[in-house]
């Protein structure tokens, strides 16, 4: 992709027409590659810098979703070990060998 197609799909992630303004794209097509490539670096570094904070709430949003789906596995096998005693003991023979029915 050229540098001026990257631009135009870095400008859609834009969040307001001042970034847009300051970055002058029509400057930067007539530009040097060197000033091309150094206003390009900027709008990596600005980009990082508001998708940063956005990646961590991600981050730690998913980290609570597995915690709790690991809490709640932990639950289920605690209950189902809990059924399996029950049934264990329901069905093991009485030390007089009758059942507690």
């Amino acid at each position: 992709m050229t540098p001026r197609g990257y631009l135009r799909g870095v400008f859609f992630l834009m969040k307001d027409w001042d970034d847009f303004a300051a970055l002058n794209f029509d400057a930067l097509s007539r530009s040097s590659s060197a000033q091309a490539a150094a206003m390009l670096i900027e709008i990596d570094r600005q980009l990082q810098a508001r998708l940063d904070p956005i990646a961590i709430e991600i981050d730690s949003g998913l980290d609570s979703i597995t915690q709790d789906a690991l809490d709640g596995l932990e639950r289920i096998e605690v209950d189902v070990l809990d059924a399996i005693e029950a049934l264990a003991k329901r069905f093991s023979p009485h030390p007089k060998g009758r059942s507690d029915d």
